[in-house]
């Protein structure tokens, strides 16, 4: 996973792969359309304004380069302007940002693996476009995600009390279940869920805090999902039987 082309704004359109085909590459399509609101040009007879207070909107397309695919990506949000100190130069440089607040259908952050089911990857999938809109509401979605991850390995949804009564399970004890099935994952699960409540009662969240919540759901899944991990522990037993021989 490439951390810096998912920060909250760029300079230069960075490489999004395409969320259809997952092979072509978003390129922009047409011209970016982006107009100064009114209040902010009445900003320009102030004595102290600065560059930094302009305020733009943009919106544009995006086309998948894939023959055969072409999807279209909208994105919308705001366009900035920063000055950039280059002491040693002793200039300033004053350059164009945008900040998208909406792209649909969004970039996958890291690849899906083929193998999860629908209901999951929906959920995900909500989690990567929602990033842009609703900090907050995209960790609420890995919440969900993780709670479906769960029924497709077919971990209970309820218990039964000391009374013989059903009940049920809270994630954290749907968690516990699912390491007594699946060992070796309770902390990433943990780590996941506590996000995902601060995100569903704050409604906030640190860009910094989903991009570390999705590395952690990239090799979640490829252990998990793919088998990497068992596969990893099937080689290491393997060069040790043979004693490093090919």
């Amino acid at each position: 996973m490439d951390r810096e082309k998912w920060a909250e704004g760029w300079i230069d359109l960075p490489r999004y792969d395409c969320p259809t085909c997952n092979k072509g590459i978003l390129r922009q399509h047409g011209d970016i359309v982006a107009e100064e609101t009114e209040y902010s040009k009445a900003e320009y007879a102030m004595d102290e304004w600065e560059p930094e207070w302009m305020t733009h909107r943009f919106v544009m397309l995006l086309k998948c380069d894939e023959p055969g695919c072409g999807e279209i990506v909208t994105v919308a949000g705001d366009r900035k302007v920063e000055v950039y100190e280059d002491y040693e130069e002793n200039r300033q440089e004053v350059v164009e940002k945008y900040y998208p607040q909406n792209m649909h259908p969004a970039p996958y952050v890291f690849r899906i693996p083929p193998r999860l089911k629908t209901e999951p990857m929906q959920q995900l999938v909500k989690a990567f476009e929602l990033m842009w809109a609703d900090a907050g509401a995209s960790a609420n979605r890995i919440r969900i995600f993780v709670e479906r991850l769960m029924d497709q390995y077919k971990v209970p949804t309820t218990g039964i009390d000391k009374k013989g009564n059903p009940y049920e399970l809270k994630l954290f004890q749907r968690i516990n279940e699912m390491e007594k099935m699946h060992p070796g994952h309770k902390d990433a699960f943990d780590a996941l869920r506590w996000v995902g409540n601060y995100g569903s009662h704050s409604g906030d969240a640190k860009r910094e805090t989903l991009l570390n919540c999705f590395e952690v759901l990239e090799g979640l899944l490829a252990d998990l999902v793919e088998g990497r991990k068992d596969r990893l522990q099937n080689w290491q037993q393997q060069m040790i039987a043979n004693k490093g021989k090919a």
